[in-house]
């Protein structure tokens, strides 16, 4: 059975411009927590993974996007929670 991720209480946790996506999350982590990222694109998605440190509640990942392009960007973080959003590509 799988139980309900934690919900996000940050308002928009997720900014994304031509080069990264930032994760920024409520609260610090207490341990390496592993991140994924799905962003999606012309023809299929692309899967980044990283990493949060202990102490860390920010983590970005490098993206090659285009300005102003509309992407579904999925993010789960290990064992918290996870969200799917739409996100205006911004300049870097």
């Amino acid at each position: 059975m799988l139980a309900q991720l934690a919900p996000w209480p940050v308002a928009d946790p997720v900014t994304l411009t031509t080069s990264t996506l930032s994760v920024t999350l409520p609260a610090p982590v207490t341990r390496v927590t592993p991140v994924l990222v799905l962003v999606s694109g012309d023809t299929e998605p692309s899967v980044t993974s990283g990493q949060l440190q202990a102490g860390q509640q920010e983590v970005g990942v490098q993206v090659r996007l285009r300005t102003g392009d509309e992407r579904g960007v999925l993010v789960l973080i290990a064992g918290l929670t996870g969200l799917l959003a739409a996100k205006v590509v911004a300049d870097a």
